[in-house]
């Protein structure tokens, strides 16, 4: 790592002179794996895979960290940052209004973990580089998870048709659920404030449903048929554009659990 081309990236992002795209391929070709911001000290402390480090203080502006911290409100600002539409001085003074004490930006893991002044934390997955397409799109990956239940396939759609049962079984990813607007629900997740739409059609068995929190967006096709006196379900995942492979991977993973919570839920009531 070359300190003196960190130290003008740093200046180069608080003049407003580069987009954070290109902060992120500038720390790669410098070998930095991940870098951590103290908000309360306003330090950087820049770390490469082969062990070397580098700390400096900069000259960051805000009006002190909230003590109150808002996964919504850091969603939002770095939304306008990724879309250009603010830069990073916005950032760190939104930031630090959110809540921000502390965050580490993981370049190769395109990740990006933001924490509170009490433990809150939340998480952000970066897009990943736009890849040069030869001919049309190619498909994305995916993922069918089932779950065959010993309860009344009418049972089954009834339960997953109203949001509000999903904590009950969606044990890894999602903390809370309550009623919101225009048949969207409120949903708070491991990643933060979410949302939930589902487009119930019963007589097809179809359940399909948007999932969105501050990791990704998900259109997931879902289908509750009969089987026997019993019911299946059906779940197909796309893997979101902003995920790398590894972490799709992870996330299909978690999933399994919370399949087998579903049935064992079902069977159980």
């Amino acid at each position: 790592m070359n300190e003196a081309i960190l130290r003008e990236l740093v200046d180069k992002a608080l003049a407003r002179a580069i987009s954070f795209p290109e902060i992120l391929a500038t720390l790669k070709k410098e070998g930095v794996q991940s870098y951590h911001v103290d908000m309360l000290r306003r330090e950087y402390r820049f770390y490469s895979r082969s062990g070397d480090s580098c700390v400096m203080g900069v000259p960051l502006v805000h009006d002190g960290v909230s003590s109150e911290f808002s996964a919504s409100s850091l969603e939002s600002i770095n939304r306008r940052v990724q879309s250009g539409q603010a830069g990073y001085p916005d950032f760190v003074k939104e930031g630090t209004a959110a809540g921000c004490a502390y965050y580490i930006v993981y370049v190769e893991g395109r990740k990006v973990r933001y924490f509170g002044r009490d433990g809150e934390e939340y998480i952000q997955y970066l897009p990943s580089p736009a890849k040069p397409q030869a001919g049309p799109a190619a498909a994305s990956r995916s993922r069918t998870k089932t779950a065959d239940i010993n309860a009344p396939v009418e049972t089954t759609f009834a339960f997953l048709a109203d949001p509000l049962n999903w904590p009950r079984y969606a044990v890894v990813n999602l903390r809370s659920v309550s009623a919101g607007q225009d048949g969207w629900y409120k949903a708070v997740t491991k990643f933060g404030e979410g949302a939930i739409k589902v487009r119930p059609v019963r007589e097809l068995g179809i359940l399909d449903h948007v999932w969105r929190d501050s990791q990704a967006t998900w259109q997931v096709n879902c289908r509750v048929v009969a089987n026997g006196g019993g019911s299946t379900v059906m779940m197909t995942f796309f893997q979101p554009q902003v995920m790398s492979d590894t972490q799709f991977d992870v996330a299909m993973e978690e999933l399994n659990c919370e399949m087998a919570a579903l049935k064992d839920v079902l069977e159980k009531s």
